[in-house]
């Protein structure tokens, strides 16, 4: 199995700092101050020997119950229903490990997270492919794509790369068939605080797929934690019970002093801080479609601004992935993710005509990287 793309652009960022890291989804404001001194006042508290219960911190197993009880209005019982991870990729390979026998089949919406892939032939499973876009979802190729060897289906709300959000109708669609195929709904919902437009709708409020279904999220994106998060998964008895073997295997404990962070930002994020979070990465992504649509000028042209999470893609159909990639780093000072990194298969590079650029960034980083790209459409047009 090869190694992911997001790898070699990280090795690419630490290599060459004096470039603008625009590709990985990792916010860079950093947490609120308030969440920041209470993490070190943690870790000042937190004797050295101090030890977690298995599976997460029931606190924390308990706001996040609070969290989703807001969101899905459904009640989820944190001592058997709420598993902590190291992360949301652990959460998300836990989930199809638990799942997924040898030979059965996992749906899953393309271009896709690459985990999602990699986890199901790790599994033994293969991957079917349903193509997303901007204009939606095909309910009709989805449904055809199941049939009796079916184990799960793998809903990503909001979508990364694309910033689609599922509708309700979709998600009771894509429910009834996996009642009717008896599969899991995996739904990764890791940017669901970062919708702009209209409304977020968890998979958690689907009536009738809770004993079928798999919720995911993580505090990475949410309290702007990059080095400092972890991952939960919410769902019934019975899977849980499959998951919390993974989960002892692979992570078993996780820092005490984190736990009581993440628990405490979760309780004390509020309509207010999801509002200014909103309105800066708007701002950003405003600023950077400007200077981006100067600079991809005879190679490509932006998309419109997602109606859900942290990223801007770029059609490059007409230049293609090397040539739009190589300008926009060398001219630009930017590193952008190649689409090439969301799809499997010989076909990549003919299917791949976008590049990702993330604009979860501080003010600073996005009005130098601005002045770059202007810089770089100037230069362009001079030769």
């Amino acid at each position: 199995m090869e190694e992911m793309a997001f790898n070699r652009i990280a090795r690419t960022a630490a290599a060459f700092p004096e470039l603008i890291d625009l590709a990985c989804g990792y916010p860079t404001p950093g947490p609120p101050d308030w969440l920041w001194e209470f993490f070190i006042e943690q870790l000042s508290q937190t004797a050295m020997n101090d030890t977690d219960e298995p599976y997460g911190m029931l606190d924390l197993r308990t706001a996040v119950a609070e969290e989703f009880l807001a969101i899905t209005d459904a009640q989820f019982d944190p001592v058997n229903e709420i598993t902590i991870t190291g992360s949301a990729s652990e959460a998300i390979t836990a989930a199809i490990l638990a799942t997924v026998p040898k030979g059965a089949s996992v749906i899953i919406f393309s271009p896709h997270f690459p985990i999602y892939a990699t986890a199901t032939r790790i599994a033994g499973g293969v991957a079917r492919f349903v193509e997303i876009d901007y204009s939606g979802v095909n309910i009709e190729q989805v449904e055809r794509q199941f049939d009796d060897t079916t184990a799960a289906i793998i809903v990503n709300t909001p979508h990364n790369p694309t910033g689609r959000v599922f509708k309700a109708n979709e998600l009771e669609r894509i429910a009834t068939l996996c009642e009717k195929h008896q599969a899991v709904m995996i739904s990764d919902e890791v940017f669901g605080h970062m919708v702009y437009h209209g409304e977020y709708m968890s998979a958690g409020k689907i009536s009738g797929i809770r004993n079928m279904s798999i919720l995911i999220s993580d505090s990475g994106k949410k309290l702007d934690l990059k080095g400092f998060k972890l991952g939960y998964m919410i769902a019934d008895t019975t899977f849980t019970e499959r998951l919390r073997v993974i989960q002892q295997t692979v992570t078993y404990r996780m820092p005490v002093a984190l736990q009581r962070t993440i628990a405490f930002g979760l309780r004390h994020m509020n309509s207010d801080y999801f509002a200014g979070l909103h309105r800066r990465f708007l701002a950003n992504a405003n600023q950077l479609s400007a200077a981006l649509s100067l600079a991809l000028q005879g190679r490509g042209s932006l998309l419109p601004c997602p109606e859900a999470g942290p990223f801007l893609l770029a059609d490059i159909s007409s230049a293609g992935e090397d040539e739009a990639l190589e300008f926009l780093a060398s001219r630009g000072g930017v590193l952008t993710l190649p689409g090439s990194a969301f799809f499997d298969g010989n076909d990549r590079e003919e299917r791949s005509k976008f590049l990702r650029i993330s604009f979860a960034r501080t003010e600073s980083i996005v009005q130098e990287a601005v002045i770059r790209l202007r810089r770089a459409a100037g230069s362009d047009r001079q030769e």
